[in-house]
């Protein structure tokens, strides 16, 4: 049987979230709580926009950046949902609530203090903190002690 190498490369997938412009504080709060939850939202893209109609700017900005999935705040979802796909064929449009992320596990700073992984597995509103050392992370504090 002959083998093959196969290299892939991953990336997370990128996310757009569209806001209402005139989203009040809760609402904003929301999108970087959901960012801040995927990779630190370092492949999101936050735009204001009209709740009821997809403007020229939106349209273009939604087509270069192509991101995978669109989630709307404030918005008339089924008219969203239509303009996005027109724009930028994503994965899936919805809309962002507070219980759809609350699920996602938040990345520990150090996946090599076993002590915090265990801490934060058995108490997942635990509190993990560490510090940059010349040896590497260095434990302080975990809520388990």
């Amino acid at each position: 049987m002959a083998q093959r190498l196969l290299n892939v490369r991953v990336r997370p997938g990128r996310v757009a979230i569209l806001i209402d412009k005139a989203a009040d504080q809760k609402d904003l709060l929301l999108a970087f709580e959901f960012f801040r939850r995927i990779w630190g939202g370092r492949y999101g893209q936050l735009l204001a926009v009209d709740p009821k109609s997809c403007d020229d700017l939106t349209a273009f900005r939604l087509g270069q950046s192509r991101p995978d999935f669109v989630y709307g705040i404030g918005l008339d979802d089924d008219h969203w949902k239509n303009a996005t796909a027109q724009a930028c064929q994503p994965r899936g449009y919805g809309r962002l609530r507070p219980e759809f992320f609350r699920e996602i596990r938040r990345p520990l700073l150090n996946r090599q203090c076993g002590l915090c992984v265990r801490a934060t597995e058995a108490r997942p509103g635990a509190t993990v903190a560490h510090r940059r050392s010349a040896g590497g992370w260095e434990h302080r504090r975990c809520a388990m002690e």
